[in-house]
Order: structure tokens, then sequence, then C-alpha cells
């Protein structure tokens, strides 16, 4: 757009790996649960980005993550510094 300002879009293939623990009351005692998970699937996002300066950047990005049944999104906002 500008030489300080830009768009831009984002596609791509996700996999995570994450554990879950929980804790919850059942007849008066402690019952705990964890498993370990595995998510895959395509993403797409787009956000902007706007140079301050040479070295400082301010950027903000939109993802979506298609997990089959499950859909995820995510909304970042940064500030960046370039050597």
């Amino acid at each position: 757009m500008t030489q300080s300002f830009s768009l831009f879009a984002t596609a791509g293939y996700f996999n995570s790996k994450f554990k879950v623990r929980s804790k919850y009351e059942q007849n008066n005692s402690a019952q705990y649960t964890a498993g370990d998970y595995r998510e895959n699937g395509a993403s797409f996002g787009f956000g902007a980005s706007y140079a301050l300066n040479q070295n400082w950047q301010l950027s903000g990005e939109f993802q979506y993550f298609d997990q089959g049944d499950d859909k995820s999104e995510a909304l970042t906002a940064a500030i960046s510094y370039r050597f």
C-alpha cells in the first residue's frame, strides 16, 4: 500500500500437540482427568503492519484454524523490532 503500511494474507497447515488437566468435585472427593491431544488442519488469516521507523513495526493479524468439527480463531497484536 505504502512504504510504511502493508496488508498481508496467510494460508497453511498447522499441527499442534497439547496436554489438558482438570480437577472437579464429585461425591465430596476431588477427581482428576488428564489427556494428550493433537489437532491439525488448514489455517488462513490476514493482517496489516505499519513501520514506525526503520526498526520498529506494529502489526495485527486474524487467523482461522479449521480442525474438522471444531473451529478456532486467534487475534494477535504485536510490536516488533528488526535488527
